[in-house]
């Protein structure tokens, strides 16, 4: 039950991932107050870019899955653990829509940068995703105003 509640908050955007000093992680209720829009806005738009890259890189592989060839593999080990630093990353930015969609983006990419035969149609839900978030990213400073008033201000 707990992992579950836990979930949810972290999808309401309730809770952040955070990294203590002790280098564990877990999560906080309270996000990063002294973080700047300028810096927010960068790291999305660096998380754009990546997950966009992956997805090319996904797509790419299809060539290799459909009659399979052992390059695919090659593809696979190269593209797939490049993904989970990215979800880390989305894990640890504030919680606007835009991060919302590039994070189920990038969860989609887990399948599609695979040999999986139906790796495909994740890397559709994955760019349906990544067009969503970029037409998303025009309310990151209004989103973010929200979260700084909501969890920053008190």
């Amino acid at each position: 039950m707990k992992k579950i509640v836990v979930m949810a908050m972290l999808l309401l955007g309730l809770l952040v991932s955070t990294s203590f000093s002790d280098g564990s992680k877990g999560y906080s209720l309270i996000p990063d107050c002294s973080v700047s829009l300028a810096t927010v806005k960068k790291d999305i738009a660096a998380s754009y870019k990546q997950t966009k890259a992956l997805l090319a890189a996904g797509k790419d592989m299809e060539r290799l899955r459909s009659p399979f060839t052992p390059s695919c593999m090659d593809g696979m080990h190269y593209n797939k653990p490049r993904v989970e630093p990215l979800i880390e990353k989305l894990d640890s930015l504030p919680k606007v829509e835009a991060v919302h969609r590039l994070a189920v983006a990038s969860i989609n990419l887990r399948v599609c940068t695979t040999c999986s035969s139906g790796a495909f149609e994740w890397c559709d839900m994955a760019e349906k995703e990544l067009e969503r978030a970029k037409s998303s990213m025009k309310d990151i400073h209004s989103d973010f105003r929200y979260i700084k008033q909501e969890f920053c201000s008190k």
